[in-house]
């Protein structure tokens, strides 16, 4: 399967993609290498039938632009929901769903992973130095300030052990330890469990696709 946008070098990626029904529609109208609007609505309708619903993966994936010429190839969630029952062990699923267990479990299959520096239980952190407790914002900021200088990493990256999609990530670097914005770091720390990490620092050729956030290859097979 093709990616749209693998076609074009002429068609950059949006600085990010409207969340929203009406606001992606908006998006994909406003675009300028959208495709002609009757043909736009025409694959609209189509994908509508195919997903039974509101197609959000034509949206989602750029299949309005003009060089999403296989459209129909893509998935709709329904389709992969029904491939993926019959694929899928779950018994495996807990060790990608959860970060944690999937460092540990990961790391002794020599497989290069980000270096792990603790977890955190509500406002416990957990490290090989034993557990810390975190009872205001100044502790996790002092936390930060720690481990940047024990690691001498340029930032640590906390993930919620069992999150998705980037919600409720942060970083800590010498631009986020501020008392302001460590505030809000701590209220999600407390009412959570988070994997702390040490930041990856991409190649600039990859931050130049979009700087503020790691951009992933994704194989679909």
């Amino acid at each position: 399967m093709s990616f749209p946008l693998a076609q074009r070098s002429d068609s950059p990626l949006p600085a990010a993609i409207p969340k929203g029904n009406v606001r992606g529609l908006r998006a994909a109208l406003a675009d300028p290498w959208r495709k002609p609007l009757l043909r736009v609505l025409l694959e609209l309708a189509e994908a509508a039938v195919r997903t039974r619903g509101i197609p959000r993966y034509y949206l989602k994936h750029l299949l309005y632009r003009r060089d999403a010429v296989n459209w129909r190839d893509y998935l709709t969630p329904r389709e992969r929901r029904r491939i993926s029952s019959f694929i899928r062990d779950r018994s495996r699923i807990p060790f990608l769903q959860n970060k944690l267990l999937f460092h540990y479990h990961f790391r002794d299959a020599d497989v290069r992973l980000p270096a792990c520096l603790g977890y955190s239980v509500g406002p416990l952190f957990f490290s090989d130095e034993g557990p810390r407790l975190l009872n205001s914002p100044d502790d996790l900021l002092r936390l930060g300030e720690a481990l940047l200088s024990r690691t001498g990493f340029a930032g640590v990256f906390a993930k919620p052990i069992g999150g998705a999609h980037g919600e409720r990530c942060f970083k800590l670097d010498s631009a986020s330890l501020q008392p302001e914005r460590i505030e809000n770091y701590y209220s999600d720390v407390c009412s959570g469990s988070f994997v702390f990490e040490e930041a990856l620092v991409q190649h600039a050729l990859l931050s130049s696709i979009y700087p503020h956030s790691v951009n992933t290859l994704r194989f679909i097979t």
